[in-house]
This record gives C-alpha cells, sequence and structure tokens, in this order.
C-alpha cells in the first residue's frame, strides 16, 4: 500500500511539474511572439470559458457527480446507465443553452467583463469573435471531463494515462494558437520580429 501511494504521488507530482514547465513555456512563447493588441482580446476571452470550465468540469458539478456515481455503483448498479444517461443529457442540455447564449451574446460578455476594450475597437471586436470560437470549449471540456471521471471511478483508465492527456491537451491548445509553421521558415530558422 505504501509502495503504492508513493508511486502514485511520485507520478503526480512529476506530471504536475511537467505541465507547469509546460505552461510557463507556453507563457514565454505567447510573450515573445505576440503583441499586446493580440493577447489583451484572447485572455479576455479566455476568462469566461476557463472560469465556467472551473465549475462544470472541475468544481460543483464533479463534487456532486463523483459521490452520486460512486453510491449508485456500489449500491444499485443495475441503475448506473440510467444515472449516466440522465446526468450526461441534462449537462449536454445545460451547457447548450450556456454555449449558445455565450455565441450569441458574445459582445455584451466582452463588455461585462473587460469594458476597458473598448477603448480600441478592433480589440473589442477581435475579443468578441475569440469569445465566439472558443466558447464550444466549456461544452467540449465539460463532457470529457465527465467522461473521465465515469471511467476513472469504473477503473477503465490509470492515473498516468489521465494526466498525460491533460500534458497532450496543453500541447494542442499551444500549437492550435500559433503553430510551429508559422515560428520557423521552411530552414527551421525562428522569424525576426
Amino acid at each position: 500500500m505504501a509502495k503504492s501511494m508513493g508511486r502514485s504521488s511520485l507520478v503526480f507530482a512529476a506530471m504536475t511539474l511537467i505541465s507547469r514547465v509546460l505552461g510557463l513555456l507556453r507563457d514565454v512563447f505567447l510573450a515573445r511572439y505576440f503583441d499586446a493588441s493580440i493577447t489583451d482580446p484572447f485572455f479576455a476571452a479566455l476568462r469566461i470559458p476557463n472560469t465556467l470550465r472551473r465549475f462544470f468540469a472541475e468544481g460543483g458539478f464533479a463534487n456532486a457527480f463523483v459521490p452520486v456515481f460512486s453510491a449508485t455503483k456500489a449500491e444499485h448498479p443495475d441503475d448506473l446507465k440510467d444515472l449516466l444517461r440522465h446526468t450526461a443529457g441534462t449537462l449536454l442540455a445545460i451547457l447548450l443553452l450556456i454555449t449558445l447564449f455565450g455565441v450569441l451574446f458574445s459582445g455584451t460578455i466582452i463588455y461585462t467583463v473587460a469594458n476597458g476594450l473598448l477603448e480600441k475597437q478592433a480589440q473589442f471586436v477581435l475579443a468578441q469573435q475569440m469569445l465566439r470560437i472558443m466558447f464550444p470549449y466549456i461544452l467540449l471540456i465539460s463532457l470529457l471531463k465527465k467522461i473521465s471521471r465515469e471511467k476513472n471511478n469504473l477503473r477503465r483508465k490509470k492515473f498516468l494515462e489521465r494526466h498525460a492527456a491533460k500534458i497532450r491537451a496543453l500541447y494542442l491548445k499551444f500549437d492550435g494558437v500559433y503553430p510551429p509553421s508559422k515560428i520557423f521558415n521552411s530552414e527551421g530558422e525562428n522569424y525576426e520580429n
């Protein structure tokens, strides 16, 4: 037991360290290659999906769902499929409404959370467009986290694999923002500012 706990702690610490280092590299990269006229609208638009992700994917929903899932699995295993179907359907409906609201009212949302961008109309419009693109992230990541918690509870997915998936997601987010082909020319040399 102690050996297993020590190994799990070591894996958790290593994956967390790798994730933090990659996050730092992403931030250094953004600061180096992007002007504030791009990063300010980007971070303003990213604030809302990240806040909602903390609620639906990692916060209140997760804290309520996991104990109910575990209890149903232990006490009424026949009802587990119904529970999963109902929670998935309800979560999907709520997230679809929130995503639709966010896409349709992106200008109002940006005005509410970052009204300083109104002084620079181009940045405000860019933040509004970015928010429209990023809002479906809430829907997708919340459903992915729900499935991940189910699999974790059913012990179908191992600890290391879950954390490695988070690191891959960080890379994909980084790569999607500014792919390596935009940083390096065909000879592999850095572009200069």
